[in-house]
């Protein structure tokens, strides 16, 4: 989506501020497996003539726990709860009772300490975090430690029991590959000269929107941008043919975590608008906090995928431009708000968006990914193999400059937009670390302060 009035401009995500914080709490995703030694106690004592027909309490430590979401490190935790049976019987023999546990984690976020919310365990099920299906396995314990027991006048009251305890959906991490050898435009790391406009369509004789009129930090005259990121549906295929003439490359900005009842079909060029079409379908979910005439797509949808790569081709392909800017890119986690859809996961997000790339390298178009530095985990970095270069907004503001190096390093542009601090305050660390940093206004329409 554009539009004539402003851009959804990035600001810190909820994810990212919990991340940053020394000491995260909340739900963790994923599936988690932990090994667990606990004291139990038997209701009444077990003899060799019975017991044990009441609650079992349990009481002991996690070890060993491995996670399937990334960047999730459990370093300890505790289980209490009950056996609502006993788990063994004097001979040794275990009975397959049900448990009732409630777990406590404590570990790392992405290598900052955490405290993850506590989970319940009951019935099959997990709430909580790693919330999903559960099960829990129990070791037979020696016949040496449960036999003196149980031929006691009193019986066996207490045990040591070791086992395992499994809860939550496990995350689906799909491969992320470069692509194969391909003729479309790639944006090389170095010095490369921007401009981002989405105020309106294009005009090719304004100094302003053309970024002809830019000066650098030092007052000298900024030379003239040699990449132009411009709205997909405002601009027609004449603005990029004239951006190619003046040796420019275009780049083909559209929304693909949400829609808006921004343009006409008339204004689109085809029958029935993409919002409508997406609202036929049943893929809208909530409003975007700050645009209300914008509602989150979902990003599971097989209708979705298809209206998103229509247009694509319809907007992108058939008018020329190089390269595709996929905004609303990380809707994942609810970083950008409440999608009416549950909680994307990571797993389904990079599915999408692997998905829309592999489409539009298929058309002869690049992939520039955006703001994924701002979702609070690695996956700007896990996404880096596929993207052809990446936009961030404020990345010096939100500390997250550093999660681009990977695109650096692998000679793919990095762009960035700061809206709130001066050149003073960014442009040496990005003239540094290799990135295309400029102090922006933040409606993008047309000032820019460059920093090289």
């Amino acid at each position: 989506m554009g539009f004539a009035v402003a851009p959804v401009i990035a600001t810190q995500s909820a994810a990212y501020a919990a991340a940053r914080s020394s000491a995260f709490s909340g739900p963790a995703p994923g599936q988690v497996t932990c090994s667990y030694l606990a004291k139990v106690t038997f209701s009444s004592p077990l003899t060799s003539a019975g017991g044990g027909a009441g609650t079992a309490p349990v009481k002991g430590k996690l070890s060993g726990c491995t996670a399937t979401s990334s960047g999730i490190t459990i370093s300890s935790g505790k289980i209490t709860g009950w056996f609502t049976g006993s788990p063994v019987t004097c001979n040794a023999a275990l009975t397959g009772a049900p448990a009732v546990f409630a777990l406590t984690w404590k570990g790392k976020f992405y290598g900052r300490g955490a405290k993850f919310s506590g989970s319940s365990v009951g019935g099959g099920s997990a709430i909580g975090s790693f919330g999903g299906p559960a099960s829990s396995g129990v070791s037979a314990p020696f016949a040496s430690s449960v036999s003196p027991g149980c031929l006691s006048k009193r019986g066996l009251k207490k045990i040591e029991l070791r086992g395992t305890v499994t809860l939550g959906t496990p995350v689906v991490i799909i491969p992320v590959t470069p692509p194969p050898p391909g003729s479309w435009w790639t944006a090389p790391s170095g010095n490369l000269p921007w401009q981002w406009y989405l105020a309106g369509p294009l005009s090719l004789g304004d100094t302003t929107q053309m970024g002809l009129t830019d000066k650098l930090p030092n007052g000298s005259a900024a030379p003239a941008p040699v990449v132009y990121d411009i709205d997909a549906i405002e601009n027609p295929a004449s603005t990029v043919a004239q951006l190619h003439a003046r040796g420019a490359h275009a780049i083909c900005y559209i929304e693909v975590g949400t829609a808006g009842t921004y343009y006409t079909a008339a204004q689109e060029g085809i029958g029935t608008s993409y919002y409508d079409q997406l609202s036929a379908h049943g893929d809208l979910g909530a409003t975007l906090k700050g645009y209300p005439q914008e509602k989150f797509v979902n990003i599971t949808s097989p209708s979705t995928v298809s209206i998103i790569e229509a247009m694509i081709k319809q907007q992108c392909a058939d008018k020329g431009f190089d390269a595709v800017e996929t905004d609303l890119d990380e809707t994942y986690n609810n970083n950008e708000g409440t999608t009416g859809f549950g909680t994307f996961t990571q797993g389904q997000e990079q599915t999408y968006l692997v998905t829309l790339a592999d489409y539009m390298y298929s058309l002869g178009l690049g992939w520039i990914a955006k703001n994924l530095d701002d979702t609070g985990d690695n996956f700007a970095t896990i996404m880096e193999p596929l993207a052809d270069g990446i936009v961030s907004e404020q990345c010096n503001q939100y500390g997250t400059c550093g999660q681009l190096s990977s695109y650096l390093a692998n000679n793919k542009a990095v762009f960035n937009a700061e809206y709130n601090l001066t050149t003073g305050a960014f442009c040496a660390s990005d003239n540094a670390m290799g990135i295309n940093g400029a102090l922006f206004n933040v409606a993008l329409n047309g000032p820019r302060s460059p920093c090289r």
